[in-house]
């Protein structure tokens, strides 16, 4: 769940920034006159890398390093290494974003931005939401893993179920 609020909201903002110049990484320096759009990128690049306690990723890596924990120690420092070679990755698309200069094409056409912004402002919103729910509340917690722990189990019906519904 974590990964996929956090790959829609790069989505949506990479389709802000082919509307507003082009398909250059340079051009999610559009983004900077976005609050809300640059605002979102960051969040989802933080939500990915998981190093921030009030959003989910960070929880979602947590589970994964304790779970690793179980078996070997070889389990989470994989799961650590691999995740901030990630992270530079996530970094340089928010360092460029705002580092780079781009020019803004004038096509009124391709500057409706309204709609991806939004969603990826209120998928924002939900990563630290849901983040703050799974910190304090003992519940969401047990739903959540007992959904996990339920897939994990019957991982054969749920790709039954996913494939064929």
């Amino acid at each position: 769940m974590s990964n996929a609020i956090g790959d829609a909201i790069l989505f949506y903002v990479t389709e802000i920034a082919v509307a507003g110049c082009g398909r250059s990484i340079k051009c999610l320096a559009v983004l900077k006159a976005s609050r809300c759009a640059l605002a979102s990128l960051l969040i989802a690049v933080l939500n990915l890398f998981g190093i921030i306690p009030l959003l989910l990723g960070f929880w979602a890596k947590m589970l994964l390093v304790l779970a690793g924990l179980g078996k070997s120690l070889a389990l989470p420092v994989v799961t650590l290494v691999v995740s901030g070679i990630a992270a530079i990755g996530y970094f340089r698309l928010f360092y460029t974003a705002i580092t780079s200069h781009t020019e803004v094409k004038s096509d009124p056409r391709l500057r409706s931005t309204t709609t991806p912004t939004l969603l990826a402002l209120v998928l924002a919103v939900t990563a630290v939401a849901l983040g703050i729910c799974f910190a304090l509340c003992t519940q969401f917690q047990n739903f959540i893993l007992g959904i996990g722990a339920e897939i994990a189990s019957n991982y054969g019906e749920y790709i039954v179920k996913t494939l064929w519904s």
